[in-house]
Parts: C-alpha cells; structure tokens; sequence
C-alpha cells in the first residue's frame, strides 16, 4: 500500500523530467551557448567571494561555464555515495566557507529540485546545512512540482534567460 504514492511521485518526476529536458532540446545552441557565457561571467565573480567552490560535470542538458578559481571540486562517485575532490584528490573542507553549484533537470521556486533520479546530491547535502547551494539552470527548467520528503532545498536559484541572469533567494522555513 505504501509502495503506491512513492511509485506515483516517481512517474510524476519521470513525467516532468521528460517535458523540461524537451524544452532544453528546443532551445537554439547559439542561445544556449549565450546564455551559458552568461551565467558563467555572472557565476565567476559570485564565486570569489567563497573559500571553497564545490561544481559539477555539465552533462549534455545542463549548464556548461568556466569559473576563475584554484581550486575546483568537483563530484566523484565512491560506491552509492558522492563526494567531492579537486583534480589533485584534495577533498572538500567542510569547516570552509563552501559555495556549491548545484545541477538538475528541474527546479521549483521553493528551491527543490529533481535530477536524475539517483538521489546523489540530496543525500550528500542532508547533512551539510553549512554549504550555500546554487541551482543552475535555464528558465525553462523553473516548474511547479511538490518536493518528495527526502528533497534537500537549495540556498538559491541562478536562472538564466536570453537577457537577464536572475536570482531566487530561497526562504528557509525550518
């Protein structure tokens, strides 16, 4: 019985994961291309404020950018757990004041957000509340959907369109 809302939460996100990464794929790669600069440039000075920046491996639907820092870390996979490293093997300091550039396929304006499904990210961040969390993401990814119990919500949304790069603050209720 318990089996039926999970199952039905997951089609939900199945379904919209489905729509958004259409609505990536219908967006010009020139635009694209712009709008990724842009969100880059708008990213890079962001970031110098932070001892640490923790990013990802833009996968063909996400955000491509190139960011000015030292150091970078990136995710590495060790077994079912993520974790992050600089190219050096260096891991992440948890004590640091750490910026995290969070990728997905779908965000909503609570700051939840739905990746690809291995939960990757949620459970990495469930028990670091110290690090800033920063969607990236096109405004084609912003979408009305209810969080599952086990979401972690972001700090902040970073949306990019073919003329602004906006920012949500995300409310903390708890």
């Amino acid at each position: 019985v318990q089996s039926a809302p999970w199952g039905c939460c997951f089609m939900f996100k199945e379904k919209i994961r489905h729509k958004v990464l259409s609505l990536i794929q219908q967006i010009p790669i020139d635009t694209r291309q712009k709008r990724d600069m842009s969100i880059g440039l708008f990213l890079d000075q962001w970031v110098q404020s932070y001892e640490q920046v923790a990013a990802y491996v833009p996968m063909k639907h996400e955000i491509a950018f190139t960011l000015s820092v030292n150091q970078l870390f990136l995710p590495r996979l060790m077994g079912n757990e993520m974790c992050f490293k600089t190219a050096q093997g260096e891991p992440l300091d948890l004590n640091k004041k750490t910026l995290m550039l969070v990728p997905g396929i779908a965000f909503n304006q609570q700051g939840f957000r739905i990746g690809m499904g291995k939960g990757f990210f949620d459970r990495f961040l469930v028990s670091k509340p110290n690090i800033v969390t920063v969607g990236v993401l096109y405004k084609e990814q912003l979408v009305d959907f209810e969080p599952m119990v086990h979401d972690i919500p972001l700090s902040t949304l970073c949306v990019v369109d073919d003329q602004t790069v906006n920012i949500i603050q995300i409310e903390k209720t708890f």
